[in-house]
């Protein structure tokens, strides 16, 4: 967690390296879910193909959802181009990829 708060202010700190790291965004995004379905049973895999449409429905909601909140939430408070408006914006749009492992592990070690 403290990897990802450093990494947000880093950026908004940053602000121009962040624009010049911009184009290798997406190929890094991919490149981090790939690694992080390796990590995916491939049973709970085909579980979760076979409910696909509870999964668009969590996808949606996670990134498009929770990212309107947050901004109905902090538009009255910080100007229309902040930048951490637009951090706060994407850290809510980031799925927990770790926490969810971590859920799993304290739940079958209760």
């Amino acid at each position: 967690m403290a990897l990802i708060a450093g990494a947000a202010l880093a950026g908004i700190a940053l602000a121009p390296l962040a624009g010049a790291t911009r184009p290798a965004l997406l190929r890094v995004s991919l490149a981090i879910m790939m690694l992080a379905l390796l990590r995916i049973e491939p049973a709970a895999l085909s579980g979760v193909l076979r409910r696909a449409g509870l999964a668009l429905l969590i996808l949606a909601w996670v990134t498009l959802g929770m990212p309107a909140i947050v901004y109905a939430l902090l538009a009255p408070v910080l100007p229309a181009g902040s930048p951490w408006l637009a951090a706060a914006m994407l850290i809510a749009a980031t799925p927990s990829v770790i926490g969810s492992a971590r859920l799993r592990a304290a739940a079958s070690s209760a």
